[in-house]
């Protein structure tokens, strides 16, 4: 399966995470900087993600009705079952969903996130290889950090430089 990598204006789109475990908790910190239109549903939830303002929180088991008005849907449960039950409602409904366990399964990939001041960079494998994604986006951010940093430097160097003179003592010499 091949997958095409753009952007989504999610602002004010309604999403869904579906568990309330840990992968849950780390798709819920990446959205959070994008969108706090966010519903979490589980019937058992991290305090972590409970802790967490601007977030709809929904202790209950997971039902294809929870997918109305939805735009994508994460399915995070420990269950594959749930996983598949999920991906299979996202597809009657017309909701994107990323299934956490079966990555390849999926609508969409998530991509590990580089941000500077002015940009964001987007770090996905084609294939399920999380450490290599994981490793680059760290490259990256130690590239983007350094190369930030010299900017500021060069910037804060720049000057002015006024050369006065008569040079032997001609007037019409003066620079």
């Amino acid at each position: 399966m091949s997958f095409l990598p753009i952007a989504l204006n999610i602002q004010n789109k309604n999403l869904l995470i579906v568990g309330g475990g840990h992968a849950a908790l780390q798709k819920l910190n990446n959205l959070l900087p994008f969108t706090n239109n966010i519903t979490v549903l589980s019937p058992d939830i991290l305090p972590e993600i409970r802790e967490q303002e601007n977030i709809h929180i929904i202790q209950d088991a997971y039902d294809i009705s929870y997918l109305q008005d939805m735009f994508l849907v994460y399915a995070c449960t420990d269950s594959p079952e749930i996983n598949r039950k999920v991906l299979e409602d996202a597809e009657t409904m017309g909701v994107l969903c990323n299934r956490t366990d079966q990555a390849e399964e999926s609508h969409f990939h998530s991509s590990g996130i580089v941000e500077t001041d002015d940009m964001y960079v987007a770090v996905n494998s084609k294939r399920k290889e999380v450490k290599k994604t994981v490793a680059l986006k760290k490259e990256l951010q130690s590239y983007l950090e350094e190369r930030d940093s010299l900017l500021r430097q060069k910037e804060q160097q720049k000057g002015k430089v006024y050369l006065v003179g008569f040079g032997p003592g001609n007037p019409d010499l003066l620079t």
